[in-house]
């Protein structure tokens, strides 16, 4: 019996492994897959307005024609004009130059709109988070929204004397400029600020638990999302404590080092939260990423809880079979006391 249900588990996970392995690499096919590498170089990507504009128009195709598309945005979009918005953020400036609140207005006709239940922040975890969102459709990042979809993996930043205002030779890496005053460095946080705002009911944040400190106070979540998380509009903040599953070490598990202040910070916030240690679906993506995920336990499922099944069911079989015994013998006394009876009768 035993060796039946671990085949039957074993066989059971390899089929979700499989599904979300083929799921997966299908969406990378798709037409609205979320990373793209164009001709970035170090400078501004090459053609980012038309990527730019595309990108925009295929949002909107992907919304009219797909049920099943996972980008949320605005009801109306004007594809050039938010462009043309968004190239004034850092058109002729200089690359260390853009002011705090340059996309402001940008932001404003692009809003990172998000679903009740369903924002998803994270720090260190960047493809698996966006791997699982993909996967669960449910989760919805940053990267879905208008403005995230539209931006991400592009670079750009401006040339104050270029005949189009934009340097395709070299833009600033992340965090060389001071006070994050770059043109790129500037984008993100304005549009964190605004997706986390937009945020309603539940919650989630995911972070490395192998990480050094998974909850980093210098962290776009630690000094942007969660600040402007709304206590009367938030009723819960999950975080999602993700482990390296091909790690012997556990990691930082929920309520030891940096999980102390992360949730300190909630509670000040006055913020509800609950922690998750080593979340399902982060586990299974993992296991989509590895040679051999059955070498590893992690992605063959918990075997105690397998156990535990079993033998609870084996325990009620018996309290039934013990029930059906005492109900047969009732039977068997009552048709013996009323055979004798009938005996007497005749």
């Amino acid at each position: 019996m035993d060796s039946k249900s671990n085949t039957l588990h074993t066989v059971a996970h390899l089929c979700i492994l499989s599904f979300m392995i083929v799921l997966l690499t299908s969406l990378e096919a798709n037409a609205h897959i979320w990373q793209r590498q164009a001709d970035a170089g170090k400078g501004t990507t090459r053609n980012i307005s038309e990527i730019f504009q595309g990108r925009c128009h295929e949002l909107i195709q992907c919304l009219q024609t797909d049920p099943e598309c996972n980008i949320t945005r605005p009801t109306v979009v004007n594809c050039t004009a938010i462009w043309n918005e968004f190239l004034m953020a850092f058109q002729y400036k200089p690359p260390c130059n853009v002011p705090a609140d340059a996309y402001d207005q940008f932001i404003r006709m692009a809003l990172p709109i998000t679903q009740a239940d369903r924002t998803l922040f994270w720090s260190g975890l960047r493809d698996a988070a966006l791997n699982v969102a993909r996967v669960s459709r449910y989760y919805k990042v940053i990267e879905e929204s208008l403005p995230g979809y539209i931006a991400n993996n592009l670079t750009w930043c401006g040339n104050p004397d270029s005949v189009d205002g934009m340097n395709y030779e070299e833009c600033p890496s992340w965090g060389s400029c001071v006070n994050m005053s770059s043109a790129v460095q500037r984008f993100w946080p304005s549009a964190s600020k605004e997706f986390a705002r937009q945020a309603t009911g539940k919650v989630y944040v995911a972070l490395d638990a192998h990480r050094d400190t998974p909850f980093k106070n210098d962290s776009v979540f630690a000094t942007i999302e969660l600040p402007n998380l709304n206590p009367e509009k938030v009723t819960m903040v999950e975080i999602l404590l993700v482990p390296d599953i091909t790690s012997p070490d556990v990691g930082e598990k929920c309520g030891e080092g940096s999980m102390k202040e992360l949730q300190r910070r909630l509670d000040k916030a006055g913020l509800k939260w609950t922690c998750n240690y080593d979340p399902l679906e982060f586990r299974f993506i993992q296991c989509t990423t590895l040679d051999n995920p059955l070498d590893y336990n992690a992605c063959k499922g918990d075997a105690q809880y397998t156990e535990e099944i079993i033998i609870i069911g084996a325990a009620m079989g018996a309290v039934i079979l013990i029930l059906m015994i005492v109900v047969a013998i009732f039977i068997v006394q009552s048709c013996k006391g009323r055979c004798m009876e009938f005996d007497r009768l005749i």
